[in-house]
């Protein structure tokens, strides 16, 4: 597609994401991912806490009166209180996937998986949806990914952008190799094949705007699935 963004290495993130970050204005899902990234990558994280000087010093130097600043601050509080950890259900089973998970996603995870077991999404590949608080209201789709060394997702377009965050293990596809706490970034029009490096299961975070578009065989079942629909 002409004029498609490339996948964004996860070394370093562009500014067209850490600034919606900084002001609070990602989707809940998108806002958890970006906020794991920073707490492993420097880099990121001191151009975020940068953004977050300048802006403060702009506020500032405003009258003291609600604005719509405030209001923003306000709403992000209040959807991290809602999302506080919850206690685990009782009847959820052990799951040793849940060693490599940050804290931050543990309460979901278990919540997940006290429902339903890892999906099959083809050889090697398993997915688990996640319900996070606010994200359907934003139009993301968080899951994890479970990949096998060697096995990958099918080839795919992206309609909005998506976010996939390395938690074990790693992945490659044409951008490079994604370790754990690397950030991919796909925007719309991006078509790739992740498959696992050898060696430990990749396990990331994933986090999507629009549907996904399957290429070959998996897109024609996808939009034959839809048409009957």
């Amino acid at each position: 597609m002409s004029g498609a963004k490339p996948v964004q290495n996860g070394q370093h993130m562009p500014l067209g994401l850490i600034e919606p970050y900084a002001c609070g204005t990602l989707g809940p899902a998108a806002h958890l991912a970006v906020g794991l990234h920073l707490e492993r990558c420097p880099l990121c994280k001191e151009a975020s806490q940068e953004l977050d000087a300048i802006g403060g010093a702009l506020l500032d130097a405003l009258p003291i009166e609600a604005d719509a600043a405030d209001d923003a601050i306000f709403a992000r509080l209040l959807m991290e209180i809602e999302q506080e950890p919850a206690a685990a259900p009782r009847h959820a089973e052990a799951d040793p996937d849940a060693a490599y998970l940050p804290e931050a996603l543990q309460s979901a995870f278990r919540e997940a998986r006290a429902r339903r077991p890892w999906a099959f999404a083809g050889p090697g590949l398993r997915t688990l949806d996640l319900e996070i608080a606010g994200a359907t209201q934003a139009g993301e789709t968080p899951q994890l990914l479970k990949i096998q060394p060697g096995h990958g997702s099918p080839r795919h377009g992206h309609g909005g952008v998506e976010l996939t965050l390395v938690l074990h293990g790693a992945f490659k596809d044409r951008m490079g190799v994604f370790g754990p706490g690397d950030l991919a970034i796909c925007y719309p029009g991006v078509s790739h094949r992740p498959v696992a490096e050898p060696g430990p299961t990749c396990i990331a975070f994933a986090v999507t705007m629009a549907p996904l578009k399957f290429e070959g065989l998996t897109g024609i079942a996808q939009r034959l699935f839809s048409w009957r629909r």
